[in-house]
């Protein structure tokens, strides 16, 4: 699951005992800092100066060649073996500035027909690009949804498929500045069942939170065995066009003003969920993407 890393060590010993030739080009620049180098090793780009070395890749592309597949635990492991191998030091102590938790599924309609479901997610900025891709971003988290098929072939790269099929849906979340996310952690925590189990967790929880659409019973099938169940379902349509997050914060601030107390509260939330499950069925490919994300998060550790 784990794709772009990146990664730093300030540790003295580690600076003084790399080798820039295990690079397969390098070169020398000048920056705000001052010199350095830069050079590349497979597709991971290593800038060195005398303070610090710093690697940033995908590390599913340097041990797959790709990053269409998934990578399991071992092959994680065995892809920091082989980074730290060609570096010729150790980088168990260096430290995740960054780091992407990405999966490939291979669905069973075209990819725009999932994306088209993904709403919206509170606090994030939406950004849409027709029928390939849609992004919820903040400061310091990215959730992206495209079709990776797509991506492929407008760069013009490797389109390996899981099964031939072209209907592949990559989820991804990048973490920006990972030490105020999930605190500072070094590629060792890597290995750690807590460490990495944090990691798919979070990966999985933000896709549930993204409001998802679902789709109102044609009114053919709706029994309305009381006048108020009319009510009920008018209601359903005013809270599918709100969102169900700000109904809820609506609720919130109605019991924080004393306009309505907790039990009353309680109450309507109850309320909300029955008529949900009263006039409201889930979209099927909402269904089909929640569960490949919960399988594969459950299934991972």
């Amino acid at each position: 699951m784990i794709d772009t890393i990146h990664m730093y060590t300030d540790d003295p010993s580690t600076l003084d005992s790399f080798d820039i030739n295990c690079l397969d080009s390098c070169k020398l620049k000048y920056g705000d800092y001052g010199y350095y180098q830069c050079g590349t090793l497979s597709n991971f780009l290593v800038i060195i100066n005398e303070r610090k070395i710093k690697i940033q890749g995908s590390l599913t592309k340097y041990f797959l060649n790709n990053n269409i597949k998934n990578m399991n635990r071992l092959q994680i492991y065995e892809a920091f073996q082989k980074l730290e191998n060609a570096l010729g030091i150790p980088i168990g102590d260096f430290r995740i500035s960054r780091i992407d938790i990405g999966v490939t599924f291979e669905m069973n309609s075209i990819v725009a027909n999932y994306l088209d479901t993904l709403i919206e997610l509170p606090n994030y900025a939406i950004e849409i690009h027709p029928n390939e891709s849609k992004y919820f971003k903040n400061g310091r988290k990215t959730l992206s949804f495209y079709d990776k098929y797509k991506e492929c072939i407008s760069n013009k790269t490797l389109t390996y498929t899981l099964s031939n099929t072209r209907k592949l849906l990559r989820y991804e979340i990048q973490i920006q500045e990972a030490y105020k996310v999930l605190g500072v952690a070094t590629i060792n925590d890597l290995y750690k069942d807590k460490y990495l189990g944090k990691l798919v967790e979070m990966w999985k929880d933000y896709f549930h939170k993204i409001k998802k659409s679902k789709k109102l019973i044609d009114v053919e099938l709706i029994e309305l065995n009381k006048p108020k169940d009319f009510d009920s379902y008018l209601a359903c349509i005013g809270k599918d066009e709100m969102g169900k997050q700000e109904t809820f914060n609506l609720l919130n601030k109605l019991c924080d003003a004393n306009k309505i107390d907790r039990r009353r509260k309680s109450d309507i939330t109850k309320r909300i969920e029955a008529n949900e499950m009263k006039f409201c069925r889930t979209n099927k490919y909402v269904k089909e993407l929640e569960d490949k994300v919960d399988r594969h998060a459950n299934t991972f550790i």
